[in-house]
């Protein structure tokens, strides 16, 4: 079996990952209607682009994106994850979770949150 894999994506590759990015199912913050998730992803977007977050990419085996997150550094020594997306999550979840851990502490850092800012 091919277990997934996570990747940074670069800021210059934003905009080839991005359709994959939207096609995802938004997990946190968990929007509440149509507007509210075009507001998430353009906000997300725009974060990434200007490097503020790193986003993350998790492939499966066959090459598919099913999964992302986003990351930025918070006050403190902690890493915040604001955005989380993908389809079947029981079956990622925890993986990225587990990898979301592991990134933080091979930064230094004491702790790892997700959380959701208010657009």
């Amino acid at each position: 079996m091919n277990r997934p894999k996570i990747f940074v994506v670069p800021p210059e590759h934003i905009a080839k990952a991005w359709p994959s990015v939207e096609a995802l199912e938004i997990i946190a913050p968990a929007p509440e209607s149509a507007d509210m998730r075009n507001n998430i992803l353009a906000s997300v977007l725009a974060s990434v682009e200007s490097g503020e977050e790193e986003l993350h990419a998790v492939v499966d085996g066959a090459g598919e994106t099913v999964a992302c997150f986003t990351v930025s550094e918070g006050k403190g020594n902690g890493l915040i994850v604001r955005f989380v997306a993908g389809k079947d999550a029981p079956v990622w979840l925890g993986y990225i979770m587990r990898n979301i851990f592991e990134l933080a502490s091979n930064r230094g850092l004491s702790y790892a949150k997700v959380i959701s800012r208010k657009l």
